[in-house]
């Protein structure tokens, strides 16, 4: 089953955590670029680079402005 920003992620120590406080518009960009969360505000691109929150919402306003 594909994850989505709205499942809850496991890491490897068992911990889990809630991808929780994004606005609809960033959780959307986030699915549509391929994206997956690794962690609560740390997501790993298709190319297996890992992207804090921030840096996705700077890229989303480079696409969009």
């Amino acid at each position: 089953v594909p994850l989505t920003l709205r499942d809850t992620v496991a890491n490897p120590f068992t911990k889990r955590y809630k991808i929780m406080n994004n606005p609809e518009w960033l959780e959307t960009f986030i699915e549509e670029e391929g994206f997956t969360p690794i962690a609560e505000d740390q997501y790993e691109c298709a190319g297996g680079h890992v992207w804090h929150i921030d840096e996705i919402k700077d890229l989303w306003h480079q696409e969009r402005g």
